[in-house]
């Protein structure tokens, strides 16, 4: 087995697998090319402005389970305070129309970004972040997020029958403890996730420790090389 994570393979050398930790890739996917300012500026938003992002997941059903409740999470935010400006960031798996379709009834503006996703992200105050790889990546940003998951009671159900472990987000899991916030199913309403968001916009002190706790991700998930570290462990077993 070849596992992106330190703690995976001491999970399965326990269990007398044949194993070995190349790390992630992600350590060499996430680049940022320009300034925040600059994206910022290019984006026609206001630097001195809070920026929100809404990240909902890469796929049409987490689209549509997470979208339409963070969309609402941003209009009580934007209600209280409406200096406060939210973007998407689009996957490219996803169609413009369906996030269109899920954001028609927004009572604030939302602006939709693809391009350049990283730099976007980057320019980003804090997110609400469906949980998945996109946790990671922020994560490596060293930006304050809350991380929320909905899906069917059923697979829900399935899950905590069989899955005992105490967080699903896999920024926490990799830090080993809940350095940001999770809110799942039925936890995961518009108005919990708008006031996780506004602890994170009003305490700099926690923002801090946030971003302390973030600044070593690029040692738990490895050096740079990773795919090809992989490659070689799979070419000498090949030869």
């Amino acid at each position: 087995m070849l596992v992106l994570f330190a703690f995976e393979q001491a999970f399965y050398k326990k269990h007398k697998m044949d194993v070995d930790y190349v790390g992630h890739p992600l350590v060499d996917q996430v680049k940022i090319t320009a300034k925040p300012n600059d994206v910022i500026n290019r984006l026609n938003l206001n630097p001195a402005q809070p920026i929100i992002g809404l990240l909902p997941g890469s796929r049409e059903k987490e689209i549509t389970r997470h979208l339409p409740v963070m969309v609402k999470a941003a209009g009580i935010l934007f209600k209280e305070n409406n200096n406060r400006q939210f973007i998407i960031l689009k996957a490219p798996t996803i169609e413009e129309s369906l996030i269109r379709q899920c954001t028609g009834n927004a009572s604030c503006p939302i602006r939709i970004v693809e391009q350049n996703s990283y730099n976007a992200f980057n320019a980003m105050t804090a997110c609400m972040i469906a949980s998945g790889t996109a946790t990671l990546e922020a994560a490596i940003l060293k930006k304050p997020m809350v991380i929320i998951y909905k899906t069917s009671w059923l697979t829900y159900g399935l899950a905590k029958f069989f899955i005992k472990i105490p967080r699903i987000g896999l920024a926490n899991i990799v830090a080993g403890r809940a350095v940001v916030p999770e809110l799942i199913q039925n936890k995961a309403t518009p108005k919990n996730i708008a006031g996780e968001i506004e602890k994170l916009l009003s305490d700099h002190k926690l923002i801090h420790r946030i971003q302390k706790e973030f600044s070593k991700f690029p040692i738990w998930l490895g050096e740079p090389g990773a795919s090809q570290r992989a490659a070689k462990i799979i070419l000498k077993e090949i030869n």
